[in-house]
């Protein structure tokens, strides 16, 4: 793929911090980041980092952590990516904490931006269980707040055996609230659910994993329409549906549909066959290291610290071709050229 080609759309995910104000029951200390890589990373090295993806085909955008809302920088950060360039879009994964902090920055490029807040439960507690992202108050509030200004707001819903029999009634009521949703089903990974053992992260698998399965029935009950394949941007990784009700979706993350790989990351994997969630994003973690989403294979992996530009711009181009030899992905140039 040639440098500067804007039909490569892929979403970059930065992780910019590990630092977290919750303490959720699957996941782990350094949230999304690789490894158990702790801190945030300095906004500086992220503005090399985003002009040269950028500058090398990638113009969508998503802000994790960690909660990305605690982190000071934030307002300018999203204010530094918005006026970058016209076409840049950003997603911001928040629990929604401190959101409305930087509400009237994000009103200001409210067309490029989405909130995504995760949402895994009506109340704080199911069972034993304590789910600290839950439909609180606070949460409907700030929903209102943000709909109230027209920028676009989803909930991200990981569904689990504990969730399940809830399932119905918090995406009826999300729906009623106006806001999109994304339904995903558990991916294995020991470090993910902070494990000190595999055989402890399979047992934890096994007495928590809930087929997305078991809920298609009623979200085809309470949808006007159905969509097999339904993605914002290239459906690399696992392949999602959607499900529609007016102008709202449901979007289904299933991780039995499969998931897509390049030839490179099957042949040079030491752990897999093939892997769960297979090559979904191209990742940034808060150490500054380029790697694939959740992938455990330090060979593909890049320290964009210790680079110059010339050598970031190289990296880039290494794990877009990647991607962009992907089958699902080389579907999605032929379709579009049709």
């Amino acid at each position: 793929m040639e440098n500067g080609n804007r039909n490569f759309k892929i979403s970059l995910a930065l992780a910019i911090t590990s630092a977290c104000n919750l303490k959720c029951f699957y996941c782990k200390a350094s949230g999304e980041n690789l490894d158990d890589s702790l801190g945030t990373i300095d906004i500086d090295i992220l503005k090399r980092i985003i002009i040269s993806s950028y500058e090398n085909g990638i113009k969508n955008y998503r802000i994790t952590g960690g909660e990305p809302t605690t982190i000071s920088y934030l307002g300018d950060l999203i204010n530094y990516m918005m006026t970058l360039a016209t076409d840049l879009t950003m997603r911001i994964t928040t629990n929604g904490y401190k959101i409305l902090d930087y509400i009237d920055i994000i009103e200001k490029y409210k067309d490029r931006v989405e909130i995504v807040i995760s949402v895994d439960s009506l109340n704080e507690y199911i069972g034993d269980i304590k789910y600290d992202k839950y439909l609180s108050k606070n949460i409907i509030n700030t929903t209102k707040e943000l709909l109230k200004r027209k920028i676009k707001v989803r909930y991200n819903i990981v569904v689990t055996k504990e969730n399940i029999n809830i399932l119905p009634n918090l995406i009826s009521k999300s729906l009623e609230l106006g806001v999109n949703l994304k339904l995903l089903d558990l991916i294995k990974h020991n470090e993910y659910f902070e494990k000190k053992s595999l055989k402890e992260a399979s047992k934890f698998f096994k007495n928590s994993y809930q087929s997305i399965n078991d809920i298609k029935e009623f979200l085809r009950g309470i949808t006007d329409r159905y969509q097999e394949n339904f993605n914002m941007f290239v459906s690399t990784g696992i392949p999602m549906s959607g499900y529609f009700k007016g102008n709202q979706y449901i979007q289904v993350k299933d991780s039995n549909r499969g998931s897509s790989f390049s030839e490179k990351c099957i042949d040079e994997c030491p752990y897999f066959t093939k892997c769960q969630e297979g090559m979904f994003s191209p990742f940034v973690s808060n150490n500054g290291v380029l790697s694939i989403s959740n992938c455990k294979n330090t060979k593909l992996r890049w320290n964009l610290v210790k680079m110059n530009k010339e050598e970031i711009d190289k990296s880039f181009k290494e794990i877009i071709k990647l991607f962009s030899n992907t089958e699902i992905y080389n579907n999605f140039e032929r379709v579009k050229k049709q």
